[in-house]
């Protein structure tokens, strides 16, 4: 399959714990780092870190390639940042696509356990969360689904670990990790969204309340 973008890629993924970066080409990385510090204090320094590994600068990048949720939103916003404004710069402005942190586990979960019939949730907010159901007969979209609705599912539910072992809800427990990315880029098995304009995955629309002084007393 031929893909929708030249190579190498810049990967950036802060959707979890640790801040993620990387240089992949051919299905293989080329360079990799990554920190459980802030994506505000350390994206660019890790994509300083890829980059001279590798001896490439920017300008020789084929895309953008990000995590777009769901996740840390901060961290996908600066993300989502740092490429607009590399963008806006000559030479610089790669095509964008983003994927999906919860695709990408779903893969692996399948091919790793051998399973075909599942449901993976994301915690979204306190009793819901972002629920990708996998089976042989559809290909899953994600939902938001209350945690009384998830409890009643009949396939196995697996919580995706994106910020690490905090408190779980449920108790077979998916740790995430982007070590595969490459191999799937190859295979083009897993989704990914072109960008105008590098932003987060929002399943919902955001909802606002109206600003009340007591709040904040």
């Amino acid at each position: 399959m031929t893909l929708p973008y030249q190579q190498p890629v810049l990967v950036l993924d802060a959707c979890g714990a640790n801040v993620q970066t990387g240089i992949c080409q051919n299905g293989k990385w080329l360079a990799r780092a990554n920190s459980k510090g802030d994506a505000l204090e350390n994206l660019y320094d890790l994509c300083g870190v890829c980059l001279r590994e590798t001896g490439l600068e920017l300008k020789q990048l084929g895309a953008y390639l990000f995590a777009e949720g769901p996740g840390s939103m901060l961290g996908i916003r600066l993300t989502a940042m740092a490429i607009n404004t590399w963008r806006c710069l000559p030479g610089l402005d790669h095509p964008v696509f983003g994927y999906r942190s919860i695709d990408l586990a779903a893969l692996e979960l399948a091919e790793q356990k051998h399973l075909s019939n599942f449901a993976l949730v994301s915690r979204l907010r306190k009793k819901a969360c972002i629920v990708l159901r996998s089976s042989e007969s559809r290909s899953a979209e994600p939902e938001v689904l209350s945690d009384e609705s998830i409890q009643a599912l009949q396939e196995p539910v697996w919580e995706l670990l994106l910020k690490g072992r905090g408190p779980q809800t449920y108790p077979l427990l998916w740790p995430y990790s982007i070590e595969s990315l490459p191999e799937r880029l190859r295979r083009a098995d897993l989704k990914l969204y072109a960008h105008e304009t590098a932003a987060p995955f929002q399943i919902q629309k955001p909802e606002y309340q109206r600003w009340q002084g007591e709040r904040h007393r």
